[in-house]
């Protein structure tokens, strides 16, 4: 044992042996942390997304710092960490419903009528456009004047239509540019999700 001075230091001393132990416990969770193993998009889509759990970590960070310049009323910056947030877990649904509703309940033409499009058209292809994520992107899509991919896709679904989404759906015709071509503005991959409207 004298000839071992640190394993006589590890079987002797508590605090040792539990920094020891501690050090071990964290040499093992690094890599665990590290590799994508979690998947977040539904079973059968692709492309399939896989995150590890710093990623899962660092969007819900970026989740609370995001309500938090909200409530500061420091928009820009609460928008990048709403986008962040998705990169980090781009199949959080429930994180993007929030991102929507914020995105409604301020004005931030300029800053976020981009990234509403972008975002809305990967909500819809998450949820197979069920009734609540229509409703929420429609309406998203027409506060930020995103008229023609309002026609498009609930073009696709007309027949199961709304009031509001109907309403939504007669301004889109009205404001669409007779020239403008009628090219979907998504991959054949998302028609059908498009052709299904799970309530």
């Amino acid at each position: 044992m004298r000839d071992y001075p640190l394993v006589h230091l590890l079987i002797r001393t508590k605090w040792f042996r539990r920094f020891f132990f501690l050090m071990l416990l964290l040499m093992w969770s690094i890599p665990i942390c590290l590799i994508k193993v979690w998947p977040v998009t539904p079973e059968g889509f692709e492309p399939s997304i896989k995150v590890s759990l710093l990623d899962k970590l660092q969007s819900w960070a970026l989740h609370r710092s995001a309500v938090d310049h909200a409530a500061k009323k420091e928009m820009e910056a609460s928008l990048h960490a709403w986008h962040a947030s998705m990169i980090n877990d781009p199949g959080n649904i429930d994180v993007m419903g929030e991102y929507f509703d914020f995105l409604l309940e301020q004005d931030l033409q300029r800053l976020a009528a981009v990234d509403a499009a972008r975002n809305g058209l990967w909500y819809l292809r998450l949820t197979s456009t069920n009734r609540t994520a229509v409703r929420r992107v429609s309406r998203v899509f027409d506060f930020y004047g995103h008229h023609d991919l309002n026609r498009f896709f609930l073009d696709e679904i007309r027949e199961d239509l709304d009031a509001e989404e109907r309403k939504f759906f007669l301004k889109s015709t009205f404001l669409m540019p007779a020239s403008k071509p009628l090219e979907r503005p998504w991959s054949p991959s998302m028609k059908p999700c498009l052709s299904k409207m799970p309530h």
